[in-house]
């Protein structure tokens, strides 16, 4: 499994022929000690995959072929996405919805397990509260939103 900063700094090297640390760092708007954490991560995970990452004269890049093969892996199961992003996404997905929402949805969504969803639903509400808004649930209408839209 990798994490959101992994995949930004994969999707980033993808983008682009080659960086050098500091460019990627700016690109990607993180320090560079984390930057290079994260290829520190990559490089082995790749390398499993088959993958390399070339760093040639201080500068990476990945070659032209193995872009399809990273998307592949973009759209694996392997990726974990950071809890305030789920939270943000339980709510944007709610707040979008067209029908019944349960557990379940929110599940298939977010790729992950029914303990992690129901927790950040918990988390989720609790925030919501501060903002005078509540994240309400019934068997008949599923996950609802319920307050003013001036919250």
């Amino acid at each position: 499994m990798f994490d959101y900063r992994a995949l930004v700094i994969l999707m980033t090297l993808m983008d682009h022929c080659e960086l050098s640390l500091y460019e990627l760092s700016v690109k990607v708007s993180l320090p560079i000690k984390e930057v290079k954490e994260g290829i520190d991560y990559l490089v082995p995970y790749l390398a499993n995959k088959g993958i390399v990452l070339d760093k040639k004269q201080g500068r990476y890049s990945l070659s032209n072929r193995t872009k399809q093969s990273l998307t592949d892996i973009i759209k694996s199961d392997e990726l974990v996405l950071p809890k305030s992003t789920r939270l943000a996404l339980i709510y944007l997905y709610t707040f979008c919805r067209l029908d019944f929402i349960s557990n379940n949805h929110y599940q298939d969504f977010l790729k992950v397990s029914k303990n992690t969803t129901l927790s950040d639903i918990q988390s989720l509400r609790k925030i919501m509260l501060d903002n005078d808004l509540e994240l309400g649930y019934s068997r008949a209408k599923g996950y609802t939103l319920h307050g003013s839209e001036w919250n």
